[in-house]
């Protein structure tokens, strides 16, 4: 018999009870093709967009795993190895905009977690906000994000008897803030603000639809 806690191969990942990651030998594989394609692109010998088409396509097989961080060291690898040729004919414009877009979208997660390393090492939002040229509405967002996909608890990000005040009055994680600070307490109302109440609703949209029920 083989111990769940070893892992199950498949499909080229190790499958645990509560998250995957891929082999080695497909990481060792990977980082061998790409700089086989560093040095054919070197030479001239391969065209950049084929090089972005395949790691495109590798980005998505390795984002079926816990790959956070290594996806964002792939990609600072690529941009390093592959530098983009000025006044080089682009032959499919449409799908370079696609790739570009989907590069921009996969960094987000990578940006959130930074922002959280921070907020962890105690940084205030202003701080953090002046520290990553953002402005503190983009921070805010970013720990809403982080506790709704469960990288951040609560409670790190809001006292307790605030979280008690606001609770209550949240019928749905789909509520109105507007709607929902005029159901609080006026002895309550003008101490609690709409990014708090976000990360209220936040948290309940990281809770399985089950378990959204207040009651």
């Amino acid at each position: 018999m083989r111990r769940l806690a070893a892992g199950v191969g498949f499909l080229g990942f190790r499958m645990f009870p509560r998250h995957r990651l891929l082999h080695r030998k497909n990481l060792r594989r990977f980082e061998k093709r790409l700089w086989t394609f560093r040095e054919r692109y070197e030479q001239g010998d391969l065209e950049r967009e084929k090089i972005v088409e395949s790691f495109e396509g590798w980005l998505s097989y390795a984002a079926n795993a816990d790959t956070y961080k290594y996806r964002r060291h792939a990609t600072r690898l690529f941009n390093t190895s592959f530098p983009a040729r000025p006044n080089v004919t682009v032959s499919n414009p449409r799908k370079r905009e696609n790739f570009l877009k989907k590069m921009a979208a996969a960094s987000m997660p990578f940006s959130r977690l930074k922002t959280r390393q921070l907020f962890l090492r105690g940084m205030s939002i202003e701080e953090i906000a002046r520290r990553r040229g953002f402005t503190e509405g983009t921070i805010w967002n970013h720990l809403c994000l982080l506790i709704e996909h469960r990288q951040l608890p609560l409670w790190r990000v809001l006292p307790k008897e605030k979280i008690d005040a606001i609770l209550p009055h949240v019928a749905s994680p789909d509520d109105q803030l507007a709607d929902i600070r005029t159901r609080l307490r006026d002895d309550r109302r003008e101490h609690i603000t709409f990014d708090e109440i976000s990360r209220v609703l936040a948290h309940l949209r990281s809770r399985p639809k089950e378990r959204r029920t207040l009651q």
